[in-house]
């Protein structure tokens, strides 16, 4: 008997997703479904039709997955049969929008998708993050790696972000170029680069990205955020973060720290205070913001905020999330206060009246006021309006 082919799980737990088991034959295509659904069996037939494939038995068993999960099941089984496929799938582009990069947008929630879960993958855009990260490496299982790529090459072109930053964290070594062949020439911002330890790599990934670009259409302009997971990183983080104008934030990645060093998470966050300023300075000093690690405990939400509070403190601009109940804590603790937002307005105003009469410095509540200061109340006031907290008119109806 030929070999068999699945690509899916039991897909009466697995919402929005489908199973499919493909056997190739000799004879035609034998397509049956669990609701014998004839425009399933129809896209079937199309993609059997664009890779070349006459014949196969085809079962699938559908609980109300989208076009984009369904042909990336397909192509998974039909590649597999058939090793020697080098072409891709794409789905048509419905897309009117892409989105600019290089904006100012907030930075505080990176929220961590496994590649390979269309439920989460559509669920994600609901909860608002800043930044939808598609990942393609650890939470993602070595017989899945295929099709988490299709899938997320499919999703970029099919779904609506409403606003939302993508990225995509590919592999290390030479899956990790595979996946760029695979998604960079789609509607994605940023490519989520793990376990950097020198300029070289993203030298690499640089050369990798242009090559691919001279064969291919770019609908964005493609950034890159190099993550630091080890001594070496930490170390050259200065060099890294120089490395290439593409490189939008350098974030932080705890856990293989951690590891790396033979050092323990604590509660204070004592242990990694020192590879955390290191990557905020050499962030600030490349002019790009620093992202904090992921908090791991999804049920502490008061240590989650302590986290959030003390990167705040150090100078990132956020953090990594794992689950949609981490966004708003998160959110809510990057944000100015009541406080600063107050102390703010009122030091731009002293300021401006000072600049007007002459002076470089004003005194607010006993408190010098000079340039440095006056920008970082700028900035406070720029968060806020970002975050919807002040109205961007706020001096004309104050």
């Amino acid at each position: 008997m030929d070999k068999i082919f699945t690509s899916g799980h039991n897909t009466k737990s697995s919402k929005l997703d489908i199973r499919v088991e493909y056997q190739p034959t000799n004879k035609g295509l034998e397509i049956t479904s669990n609701l014998n659904d004839s425009i399933l069996h129809e896209k079937v037939r199309r993609i059997c039709q664009f890779f070349g494939v006459s014949t196969g038995k085809f079962e699938l068993y559908n609980n109300d997955a989208m076009d984009f999960t369904i042909y990336a099941r397909l192509e998974t089984v039909i590649k597999h049969g058939h090793p020697e496929l080098s072409i891709n799938y794409t789905p048509i582009n419905n897309k009117t929008i892409s989105y600019d990069s290089r904006n100012c947008r907030l930075q505080r929630t990176r929220m961590y998708v496994p590649g390979n879960q269309p439920e989460k993958i559509i669920n994600s855009i609901k909860y608002s993050p800043d930044t939808i990260i598609f990942d393609l490496e650890d939470s993602v299982p070595e017989p899945e790696k295929d099709f988490a790529r299709f899938l997320v090459r499919n999703a970029l072109k099919e779904l609506n972000f409403r606003g939302i930053r993508t990225a995509l964290r590919i592999n290390t070594g030479n899956i990790g170029e595979i996946d760029l062949e695979q998604n960079i020439h789609q509607y994605v911002n940023i490519l989520v680069i793990p376990k950097v330890e020198d300029a070289s790599q993203i030298g690499n990934i640089e050369k990798k990205i242009v090559d691919i670009s001279k064969t291919t259409e770019n609908i964005n302009e493609l950034l890159i955020s190099p993550t630091l997971e080890s001594a070496r990183g930490i170390m050259n983080a200065f060099e890294i973060a120089n490395s290439s104008k593409r490189i939008l934030t350098l974030s932080f990645g705890l856990e293989d720290y951690l590891l790396d060093i033979g050092a323990y998470r604590t509660d204070d966050g004592l242990e990694s205070i020192f590879a955390r300023s290191m990557v905020v300075n050499a962030a600030k000093a490349a002019g790009m913001d620093a992202i904090d690690s992921v908090f791991p405990d999804l049920e502490d939400e008061k240590s989650l905020r302590q986290s959030a509070q003390q990167a705040k403190t150090l100078g990132f601009s956020g953090k990594g999330c794992i689950h949609p109940k981490q966004i708003d804590p998160i959110h809510e603790e990057f944000a100015p206060t009541i406080k600063e937002i107050c102390d703010a307005k009122e030091m731009i105003r002293t300021f401006d009246i000072a600049q007007k009469h002459g002076s470089g410095v004003a005194t607010v509540s006993g408190k010098m006021i000079d340039i440095p200061v006056f920008k970082k109340a700028e900035r406070i006031l720029e968060i806020a309006i970002l975050s919807d907290l002040i109205p961007k008119n706020w001096e004309e109806i104050e």
